[in-house]
């Protein structure tokens, strides 16, 4: 190990778990999730169908692996909650045409009014939240998020 990195690792005797990144976003997830709550709770939705909705409103039509891959949830589960929302009258369900096996997943009229009324409760907060990031800053922090994904996800596949 890099000695000007051991203060990150927590095998190491001079570890700070301040300087864990892990610790920040488990902390920054959980604050997230919390005031995502106040919003989403009052008008009926959770944190599942908010990310559901938001790609499927980025996307217009997906599958259900699809969502499951991009939302980072198992098929079983993603399978519930558009169930759910299709029951909702959120999407509407419907086999692909080229390949009647595929379950392809849209918004309703219904559904996308409810994702952009959130959208607009939400955005004050983002506004905040990002009020003190230049853009410079926000692009390399969304740039260092994807390459720790982009390690998560190496090392996932070399663990199997």
């Amino acid at each position: 190990m890099q000695e000007n990195k051991t203060q990150y690792h927590p095998s190491s005797n001079k570890f700070n778990y301040r300087k864990y990144p892990f610790y920040w976003i488990a902390r920054i997830e959980s604050l997230y999730n919390i005031e995502m709550e106040k919003t989403l709770k009052p008008v009926g939705m959770d944190a599942s169908r908010w990310r559901v909705g938001l790609l499927l409103r980025e996307h217009e039509t997906l599958t259900i692996s699809e969502i499951s891959n991009e939302a980072l949830m198992k098929i079983p589960t993603t399978t519930k909650i558009v169930q759910r929302m299709e029951k909702e009258g959120l999407v509407n369900v419907f086999k692909q045409e080229s390949d009647g096996r595929v379950r392809l997943v849209r918004l309703t009229e219904q559904g996308l009014a409810q994702v952009d009324m959130i959208v607009k409760k939400t955005s004050p907060m983002f506004k905040d939240l990002f009020s003190k990031f230049s853009t410079e800053e926000l692009d390399t922090f969304l740039e260092l998020s994807q390459k720790l994904f982009d390690n998560l996800g190496n090392n996932e596949s070399e663990n199997k």
